[in-house]
């Protein structure tokens, strides 16, 4: 193994460790909520290469690895973690593992997002980089908080969303539910934020008054861990954007994609589509985010950044939240680009609950079945079963000659995979 070789680690709790908030939950069944994130390995695949490796919990199926190892003409090697009692915390799971991690000669660690536990790992195994930046800087350029600080302070007023932060300093002179009535006098329907949440986690929609006692303890809480919350004006969007870049130690700063992100109505992920005709978008995207880019830059942080955007029904762009991290809008472009020919691609992630433990190969068979077409494919890219028989994880990676054809092409792929769990 060469020095050269980079382990990629999905931490996917990463801006949980960053506030505190969550830390391993150990349940008692077989199942658990993370179960399917600790097996998501193929998040990671295309941005790896043939000499570097994956930490997992779990060997992949071969039935399903292979077949990607072939489209995309390699496969990575994977380190398989062992923990004794598996957990959300990837970093505590690994606890003891650092010496075994050791003898591969990793020669720098890649996970999903750094933190303190990963610059750890990085420094227990010897890796030539110990985190990208202070661990500061990591929490800045993740908090919601400066999302909001950022557009307000380098944006004009199109590209801005009404918000306010709540720190524990103002619950001393005002209640925490006044405050939020007065903003939602003022703006209307609103979410309330923890300032490090993820894909619709740890945020409420409030569209009237009358908070329950409940929801009123949670965001004093919130308060207390994270140091504040975000009230932000739930404004009304027509479709959701990410723009994709890397900023390099040297603080080169180069554009990597302009992806649509799909959501539901809590913010939770839906999928992620690539266009090419898309791509021609990206520089007026990043001439009008130059200041805040600049500004991010200054700060010291390197590494990958997404920043979301929403497109508003009027048809204006403004700036939702920077996230100093890989995220979906990335992954998506990398296997769009792994697996080349297609116009258009979505990768999402369906769970279909079943209490039968699919095959792979029959599974692949319906799925090549449904996109028997020179026009689309689709393409498994892991399957993940819950052992306790309560569903099982589909992704899928959905490609087609124009993009208002996959989700429908996507429907076709779920309902045959339904049916084949059925049978």
């Amino acid at each position: 193994m060469k020095r050269d070789a980079r382990l990629w680690v999905y931490n996917y709790d990463f801006e949980f460790e960053l506030t505190g908030l969550l830390r391993a939950h150990r349940g008692q069944g077989l199942f658990h909520p993370w179960y399917f994130l600790n097996r998501s390995w193929h998040v990671l695949l295309p941005m790896a290469t043939a000499n570097d490796r994956i930490l997992v919990y779990e060997k992949p199926s071969p039935q399903v690895s292979d077949v990607l190892g072939e489209l995309l003409g390699y496969l990575p090697g994977f380190v398989t973690l062992e923990p004794e009692r598996e957990t959300n915390s990837v970093f505590d799971d690994l606890k003891g593992s650092s010496a075994g991690l050791q003898q591969f000669g990793v020669g720098r660690v890649c996970p999903w997002g750094w933190s303190p536990k990963a610059a750890l790992l990085a420094r227990l195994i010897g890796a030539h980089d110990e985190g990208n930046g202070k661990t500061e800087i990591i929490h800045w350029v993740n908090s919601k908080e400066t999302s909001h600080v950022l557009r307000e302070k380098f944006l004009p007023p199109a590209c801005r969303i009404p918000g306010q932060t709540i720190h524990p300093e103002d619950l001393k002179r005002e209640g925490v539910e006044s405050i939020i009535t007065r903003f939602q006098q003022q703006h209307g329907p609103l979410f309330v934020k923890h300032l490090f949440g993820t894909a619709g986690k740890l945020a409420d929609y409030c569209e009237g008054g009358g908070y329950s006692a409940r929801k009123i303890r949670k965001w004093r809480g919130w308060i207390r861990g994270a140091g504040g919350i975000l009230l932000e004006q739930a404004v009304s969007t027509s479709r959701e954007w990410s723009v994709q870049v890397e900023i390099g130690p040297d603080r080169s700063l180069r554009p990597i994609a302009l992806t649509r992100l799909f959501s539901g109505p809590g913010g939770n992920y839906l999928g992620t589509m690539i266009v090419d005709e898309d791509q021609q978008l990206v520089a007026s995207h990043l001439e009008r985010l130059a200041p805040v880019l600049d500004d991010i830059v200054r700060a010291g942080y390197t590494g990958p950044l997404g920043i979301d955007l929403i497109e508003t029904t009027e048809g204006g762009f403004k700036l939702l939240e920077i996230n100093g991290r890989l995220t979906m809008g990335r992954v998506a472009f990398e296997w769009h680009r792994g697996l080349p020919g297609m116009a258009a691609s979505l990768f999402s992630n369906l769970f279909i609950k079943s209490s039968r433990y699919p095959d792979p190969q029959s599974l692949l068979d319906q799925i090549s079945i449904t996109t028997n077409s020179k026009a689309y494919r689709s393409t498994l890219l892991n399957l993940v079963p819950d052992p306790s028989g309560k569903g099982v994880l589909v992704s899928l990676l959905i490609q087609a000659d124009k993009p208002d054809k996959l989700w429908g092409i996507l429907n076709d792929c779920k309902q045959a995979v339904k049916k084949e769990l059925d049978c």
